[in-house]
This record gives structure tokens, C-alpha cells and sequence, in this order.
């Protein structure tokens, strides 16, 4: 039987690489992982790192850092921006940057403590949550 060998396959040489950085850029500020632009540039993280040598003067971990870091960037401005608008969005930001928390307070001390009566302050404005339990008891009662 005639063994069968593989041709020994040649090494890119990574100046010889065309690197589309217009769809790479694109795919960083997306949050793509690295082993996705490398399956959809067809080219290995080897040699997408030797050419952002050659290119940026700094590994693609490097120039990866850098647009991931831009894009959170935005993603932050954007929220804040939102924010401006959106309750909702502030009151996150409020809980997630600032150590905010939603504080249980009951007003009737006979009432069910699973059933609490939700407080929320912001900024020295005080808005309460309406109970679904408590707003069905009420339903019922008027009926």
C-alpha cells in the first residue's frame, strides 16, 4: 500500500498578507472576539499581529485594547446621554456607578412584610412602586 503524505504547507509571509482594517475596525468596535475576525478575514491571529506591527506599532492585543476601550467609551456617553431622558436608564446608572440601592420601606406597620411597599429616592425626590398584591387587594375590597 502506498503511504500518502500531505504537501508540507508554506508559511504566509505576513507582508505579502492583504489585511482589510476597515472590516477589522469595524468587527473591534462591534466586540468581536479575536478568533472571529480571524475566521471571517480568513487570516490567523499570527499574522494579524505581525501586520499590526508593521502597521500601528503595536500588537493586535494592543491595537484590540484600544478599540475596545473606544467603543465602551461610547457605549458609556450613550447611556448617559439616554439617561437624560429614560428614568429608567438613570435610576440603573444610579444603582451601578453610584452603589444606588431601591430601599423596602413599610408604611403600615400591619401589613405583610412579603408584600413590602417599595420607596425609591433619587436626588431627593421620592417615588413609590405600587405593590400588584396590594393593588388587587384594593380591587377586591371595592368590589
Amino acid at each position: 500500500m502506498k503511504k500518502i503524505t500531505m504537501p508540507a504547507k508554506k508559511k504566509s509571509n505576513p507582508q505579502n498578507v492583504l489585511v482589510n482594517w476597515a472590516l477589522i475596525d469595524d468587527m473591534l468596535l462591534a466586540l468581536c472576539e479575536l478568533h472571529e475576525i480571524a475566521a471571517a478575514t480568513g487570516i490567523s491571529l499570527e499574522i494579524l499581529d505581525e501586520q499590526s506591527k508593521i502597521k500601528f506599532n503595536k500588537s493586535f492585543y494592543e491595537y484590540r485594547d484600544a478599540k475596545r476601550a473606544e467603543t465602551i467609551l461610547n457605549l458609556r456617553q450613550s447611556q448617559i446621554e439616554l439617561s437624560k431622558t429614560n428614568a429608567t436608564v438613570l435610576i440603573w446608572l444610579g444603582k451601578v456607578y453610584l452603589g444606588q440601592r431601591d430601599k423596602a420601606v413599610s408604611q403600615n406597620p400591619a401589613s405583610n412584610p412579603a408584600d413590602p411597599e417599595i420607596t425609591i429616592e433619587l436626588h431627593g425626590s421620592k417615588s413609590k412602586l405600587l405593590n400588584p398584591a396590594a393593588l388587587n387587594q384594593k380591587t377586591n375590597d371595592e368590589e
